[in-house]
């Protein structure tokens, strides 16, 4: 069976769909990603063929605010910002592949993905959503057929109600608690567990073996270009009786840093899945992939949103009893470093994410749900 992962070209969109890729791969499917250039070395390295597609993240930003409507609705329509950034990709990508890719017997698209629909429907294939984390809300679905509806009759297939979103299956990968308000009406919703990237072992060597709390902090690898915002979490980080792994995921060098604090060990990139192992708190940015792994791990977080969907995310995973969210007006080295203390305190906080974890244990495996998409997709 021919199976296609379309995604984003960046890396929250790429890891959360590794692991259903791995277990279709292990049920015997040949599994293929199409994905922006700057991506499809990484996909390679993970194992699976690869063919590059559609614009870089930094062309489908300047591609939509091109246009001045786009632009103008910055401040008062977000939404329509959205869909113009992720939607306005749907035409080159499905260009680009024309003819590369051999006809797929099911698409599985990132749920901010628009063409994987589009790909599926011209070969007469079931195509599933998987969702990053907690679901777009129903104004961006909403928004999509304005920018990809124009893409569907270009390819002679009926358009759909939200772009396609969710039409056959939508994998969720949050846990109740955490989940969007939007539900997707008439959905069939297949849930997953979500599981962090395996990879290979690494020596860590920021947590010393001593009676110190060990935090780790990293701000993702797409909002991650600012020094002021890691100098200032090295200030606080200062001032803390605990060891501190900070990592930059490449946004800035460790030279744009300036002196790093004694219980501060800087790295450019660690296998997380690795490194949760051993924290016992997590600071970060709200992206998803970090949110759901920490709370998987059962830690609890303090989150600092930075930009993407993390601002929209924040109250979701607030609700869980396990984050603490700090805005940007709350972003200076004593609060954030108070909220640090306060967390690693709060037993309630760690009861919590303790909870979450259960949850997300308690969810099926992808391996199990590979099993039921391959079932849909030979009907």
């Amino acid at each position: 069976m021919q199976v296609l992962f379309t995604c984003v070209p960046g890396h929250g969109h790429l890891y959360p769909l590794v692991p259903l890729a791995r277990a279709l791969a292990e049920r015997g499917c040949d599994v293929r990603f199409a994905t922006g250039r700057e991506l499809a070395a990484r996909v390679v390295e993970l194992g699976f063929p690869c063919f590059a597609a559609g614009p870089t993240l930094a062309e489908m930003q300047s591609d939509a605010l091109a246009d001045a409507g786009v632009r103008a609705a910055l401040e008062t329509a977000p939404w329509l910002v959205a869909a113009a950034i992720f939607g306005g990709r749907a035409a080159s990508f499905v260009d680009d592949l024309d003819g590369a890719v051999p006809a797929p017997d099911l698409v599985i698209h990132d749920a901010m993905e628009m063409a994987g629909p589009i790909i599926a429907a011209r070969s007469g294939a079931p195509w599933v959503t998987h969702g990053l984390g907690p679901r777009w809300p129903s104004l961006v679905e909403e928004a999509m057929p304005a920018v990809v509806d124009p893409v569907w009759r270009d390819h002679d297939v009926g358009p759909l109600r939200r772009g396609g979103i969710g039409h056959h299956v939508f994998v969720e990968i949050c846990p109740p608690v955490v989940r969007s308000d939007n539900r997707g009406d008439g959905d069939r919703i297949v849930e997953c567990r979500p599981v962090p990237l395996s990879e290979p072992a690494v020596p860590i060597a920021g947590f010393a073996d001593d009676a110190r709390p060990n935090v780790y902090c990293t701000l993702g690898t797409f909002s991650n270009s600012n020094a002021t915002v890691f100098r200032t979490l090295l200030d606080a980080f200062a001032s803390l009786d605990a060891d501190v792994l900070l990592t930059t995921g490449g946004g800035v060098g460790v030279d744009e840093l300036g002196r790093l604090p004694a219980n501060v060990t800087v790295e450019r990139y660690v296998p997380q899945a690795q490194v949760l192992d051993r924290a016992d708190l997590v600071v970060c940015h709200g992206g998803s992939g970090t949110m759901l792994a920490s709370l998987g791990a059962g830690l609890p977080i303090v989150a600092m949103p930075q930009g993407a969907d993390q601002f929209i995310n924040a109250p979701s995973w607030a609700r869980s009893g396990a984050v603490a969210v700090l805005s940007p007006t709350d972003l200076d080295p004593g609060a954030i470093a108070a909220t640090i203390l306060a967390t690693l305190d709060d037993v309630g906080m760690r009861a919590a994410a303790t909870s979450v974890a259960q949850d997300i244990a308690a969810m099926p495996s992808p391996l199990e749900i590979a099993d039921e998409l391959i079932g849909i997709a030979r009907r």
